[in-house]
């Protein structure tokens, strides 16, 4: 039983008229079958076999074609080839699946590897749409006339083939239009990763546009991200500029040596026939430990992550501290942790002024922290500050709020006769409050040793030095300063010393002072008035004037005589001395006196001597003064004439041992520089009838008095116990010679004119 028969011309309806079919129809045991022509809404095809079910129909097309339409409803165009055909007239769906040729749509602007369904609201599909070096694969898409779309997507790019991508993205909301000849993603969910190969780079982005025919993808934030951005966006600290994009576009790179590097952008540009992504907006990019930003907000990544120089830029270190900020900047960023630029930074000392310093190199140690260098010339200028030049090398450390500086300064004033230099040092320097380091040994540019302080030439004068070279190499330094080199606004005076004695000048140690215009030169400490006297030790400790005009320098010392000799001896002195009447008092706090004994103690063991002194507790005495010759109140001067510094007149001594004497008495002190051995005596008369002699020379300290007591007790004394060796050195005392005496005396008062007779 069955039936074959053909449509005729008008062609047969289907499924109440739905579709209308032409060609033949057959019935028979297998069913009801046909082939022929199928027109369905905008869709025409040719199976070569169909089989009819009341409520569905199967087949095969070689072709399949959708018209293009407009209204009612909108279809694509559609040309398909060897497809499997299945209509559920009941569900309203007229399924085309893909046999071995992809689908062409719109005018062959693309093509579908996968399956349509169409229906009387409309063409659907799944699968993936490839349109130029582009794909994108959904599992429900939406076809319209020049436009189509998908809830959910991936969208790939490619250059060469499928295999070979430029860009990936998963999880987006996509909608492809051909008149416009563009295509709209947006993030699906809280966050969307697109990646970009060729470039080593992913992003956090939530919008995308795709420019077909410019072969680029425009990437931008949220709506309100960009309208908060365009209100706010000058106002926003980093942290709050990035929290903005949390869920905006971050560019991270995937490279491996850089540390997954990342930045923020409200907008981006990728052209992925060139492989370049163009970041714009982009304010800042935090790399170790600094924040770098751009001036146009324009960022390039090429092929293997390499970004391109950022010009004109902007860097904050540490990003934390800011104490630093580079500008003009040409900075290449490598890494997370890594970059390198070079750029103009800002000096600016106490007059507020900026001072350039171009830095040549800026990069990140080992520690990921941000330092720069540079390098200040003599024609530049530069000044530390209004009373300090400078030339040398500059470096900057992001977390130091302060410069180093390794070259040479020169004071600014008004001085010739101390022939003032370029003094070599290395240091940080506050520019509100400057401090030069001055070594122990410094040196000019020219590698020259300089000295700070008053200097004896070998051709017998006497002069200061303040950072400046030695007239002679031989000359010697009878005194010396070093620390740091400050200027005192208060006093109009640069000074020596450490910072502690800069600050309070009650402290211990070595200071000089120079006026910045009247040029006289001031030092205060201790004193070496001899290399040569072995383990006699003066301990000189006072203060120099230097005065230039008259080319001559004023010495006021305390000596505190560190000298082996016996403790009987110099009590039998201080008992002498003590049964002399009318001698005139010692002021203990006398101002030489008390910083002499401050140097020689500490601050604290000084204080407490002091205290134990006004109280009357006579019996507390300092151990180190023990054995102790305290003079005080000399005051030195140099006479070339006899090569020696000279005291004449009232010496006020404190101590000799632990016996008090707190009287002055006159006498003599002369320090004789000689070319055969330094020579070091001292002439007390505490009355016309008395005195006492002293002479250290060459090792030997001997000692003569008018009073046979003082003499019997050196010259009984053991020769075992006048002797000591330290460090190999060799030093002991005795009963001198008179005749040693008689010359010294002699030779004082004819050099100062005192008419008295001098005994035979």
């Amino acid at each position: 039983l069955g039936f074959n028969t053909r449509t005729g011309p008008v062609g047969l309806p289907l499924y109440s008229g739905k579709a209308t079919f032409w060609n033949e129809i057959d019935l028979s045991n297998q069913g009801l079958r046909g082939s022929g022509r199928i027109e369905y809404l905008s869709a025409n095809m040719n199976p070569d076999y169909l089989i009819f079910f009341p409520k569905f129909m199967e087949g095969h097309s070689p072709n399949f074609e959708i018209k293009k339409q407009t209204a009612p409803v909108e279809y694509p165009e559609v040309i398909g080839r060897d497809n499997t055909l299945r209509w559920n007239v009941e569900e309203d769906d007229f399924m085309i699946k893909r046999d071995t040729s992809n689908f062409t749509m719109y005018e062959g602007k693309g093509s579908l590897e996968g399956n349509l369904n169409l229906k009387t609201s409309g063409l659907w599909g799944d699968g993936t749409m490839f349109i130029d070096r582009a794909k994108i694969s959904s599992n429900l898409i939406n076809f319209k006339k020049d436009v189509f779309d998908a809830d959910t997507a991936s969208f790939d790019i490619y250059t060469i083939n499928v295999l070979n991508i430029d860009f990936k993205s998963d999880n987006v909301k996509s909608h492809i239009d051909f008149i416009n000849r563009k295509g709209v993603f947006k993030s699906n969910g809280e966050k969307t990763i697109w990646t970009f190969p060729k470039n080593k780079y992913m992003s956090e982005m939530n919008e995308m546009t795709w420019f077909m025919d410019n072969d680029e993808l425009a990437i931008s934030a949220d709506t309100d991200v960009l309208e908060k951005l365009e209100k706010e966006g000058e106002n926003l600290e980093p942290d709050e500029w990035e929290s903005l994009f949390l869920e905006g576009p971050k560019f991270t790179s995937l490279h491996p040596k850089q540390d997954s590097l990342y930045f923020v952008a409200p907008n981006a540009r990728y052209n992925y026939k060139d492989h370049i992504i163009y970041a714009e907006g982009v304010k800042f990019i935090k790399v170790a430990d600094a924040t770098i930003y751009t001036e146009d907000g324009n960022v390039t990544i090429e092929k293997d992550a390499v970004m391109q120089t950022i010009q004109n830029a902007k860097i904050v270190a540490n990003s934390t501290s800011r104490y630093h900020i580079i500008y003009n900047a040409a900075v290449n960023i490598y890494g997370r942790k890594n970059y390198n630029a070079f750029g103009d930074y800002d000096f600016i000392n106490s007059t507020k002024q900026a001072q350039t310093i171009h830095l040549t190199k800026v990069a990140v140690d080992a520690s990921g922290q941000t330092y720069g260098t540079g390098t200040i010339i003599e024609p530049d200028n530069f000044t530390i500050n209004p009373y300090f030049r400078y030339q040398g090398d500059v470096s900057l450390y992001a977390n130091n709020p302060e410069l180093e500086f390794n070259g040479a300064a020169k004071t600014i004033d008004d001085c010739d006769t101390t022939d003032f230099g370029w003094v070599k040092f290395k240091s940080f320097i506050d520019p509100e409050d400057v401090f030069i380091k001055i070594d122990s040994i410094s040196y000019n540019i020219n590698n020259t040793r300089l000295c700070s302080g008053l200097v004896l030439s070998n051709t017998n004068q006497i002069y200061p030095a303040f950072l400046t070279r030695k007239r002679n190499q031989y000359d010697q330094e009878i005194f010396t300063a070093n620390g740091y080199l400050h200027y005192d606004q208060d006093e109009g005076k640069f000074v020596i010393a450490s910072k502690d004695k800069i600050a309070e000048n009650s402290l211990p140690g070595n200071l000089i002072r120079k006026h910045k215009s009247i040029c006289n030169v001031y030092g205060e400490g201790k004193f070496e008035f001899s290399k040569d006297f072995g383990l006699f030790k003066p301990n000189a400790i006072g203060n120099f004037m230097y005065y230039p005009d008259l080319d001559t320098a004023e010495i006021n010392v305390s000596m505190i005589i560190d000298a082996y000799f016996s403790n009987t001896a110099l009590k039998a002195i201080g008992e002498k001395i003590n049964t002399i009447g009318g001698l005139s008092g010692l002021n203990l706090r006398d101002d030489v006196f008390e910083k002499a004994l401050i140097e020689f103690l500490g601050t604290n063991k000084a204080d407490e001597w002091f205290s134990n002194q006004s109280l009357g507790n006579y019996n507390k005495f300092p151990k180190e003064l023990e054995n102790k010759l305290i003079f005080t109140d000399l005051q030195l001067y140099w006479h070339k004439q006899i090569n020696s510094f000279v005291h004449y007149g009232p010496i006020g001594i404190a101590n000799l041992g632990k016996e008090q004497i707190n009287k002055y008495i006159f006498g003599f002190i002369r320090i004789e520089k000689s070319r055969r051995g330094d020579i070091f005596e001292i002439l007390l008369e505490p009355d016309y009838s008395t005195w006492y002699y002293f002479r250290y020379s060459a090792g030997t300290f001997s000692v003569i008095s008018s009073d046979e007591n003082f003499n019997n007790i050196v010259y009984n004394q053991k020769p075992n116990q006048r002797e000591k060796t330290e460090n190999g050195v060799f030093y002991q005392y005795g009963l001198g010679s008179s005749t040693y005496m008689k010359r010294f005396k002699k030779d004082m008062y004819k050099f100062f004119k005192i008419d008295d007779e001098i005994e035979d």
